[in-house]
């Protein structure tokens, strides 16, 4: 595959995983990258005196790394932009508010982890509370039934490695944060979730936001 190609893939991705991540789906960004090829749509949209609204919206989201601009000065697309074209998307990076990047988290603690915070004593009991869609055993199933219990990030199959002690064995991660998510939000499995091994799930959620899989797939050596 071109890297032209790949770019053209990459934002027709991008469209689908800012949708899964934020809840805005830039549905005219799709139809004008399929219209007119991802590399020169990406071009017009680097032109100094354009500006898109979909910007906007991923800083409002706190998700500016899902924008064409950070796709734009990938190592792996760079060469396809002039200088004058890479200026631009690294000045708009450059001028958008620090609240836009998503956070480097130092630890995630998981459920049966508690922080250091109260010192160096353990065997104590503690009480955590966990969203209920983390604990629906009909959602995880279908999303296991769909994908396969292989971790689609670095694909680990726990029981090719294991054994039969290992089969069925793999977390569900939330694509969209639990906590943006309304009350009444009914969870599609097979949209919203995605089967990853306990590695892959910590380093997803090393930023908040989290990354999403592709993004975290991508930085796999």
């Amino acid at each position: 595959m071109t890297a032209e190609a790949a770019f053209h893939d990459e934002l027709v991705s991008l469209y689908r995983r800012t949708g899964e991540a934020t809840g805005y789906w830039p549905n005219r960004f799709l139809q004008a990258v399929r219209r007119n090829g991802g590399l020169a749509y990406a071009k017009r949209l680097l032109e100094p005196q354009h500006v898109h609204s979909g910007f906007g919206v991923l800083i409002e989201k706190r998700r500016i790394d899902l924008s064409v601009e950070c796709v734009v000065i990938d190592l792996r697309f760079q060469s396809l932009f002039t200088e004058s074209e890479l200026a631009v998307a690294h000045r708009r990076l450059d001028e958008a508010p620090s609240s836009a990047f998503p956070v480097t988290r130092e630890q995630e603690l998981f459920p049966e982890e508690v922080s250091d915070e109260e010192g160096l004593v353990e065997g104590t009991s503690r009480r955590t509370s966990v969203n209920a869609y983390e604990r629906n055993p009909r959602a995880r199933a279908a999303c296991l039934e769909h994908f396969g219990a292989v971790c689609q990030v670095c694909d680990m199959d726990f029981k090719s490695q294991y054994g039969d002690v290992g089969e069925g064995f793999m977390h569900v991660h939330h694509k969209r944060p639990l906590a943006t998510l309304k009350a009444n939000y009914k969870v599609n499995p097979l949209k919203d979730l995605v089967p990853v091994c306990p590695n892959c799930h910590s380093m997803l959620h090393r930023r908040e936001p989290p990354f999403d899989v592709e993004q975290l797939r991508a930085k796999l050596h």
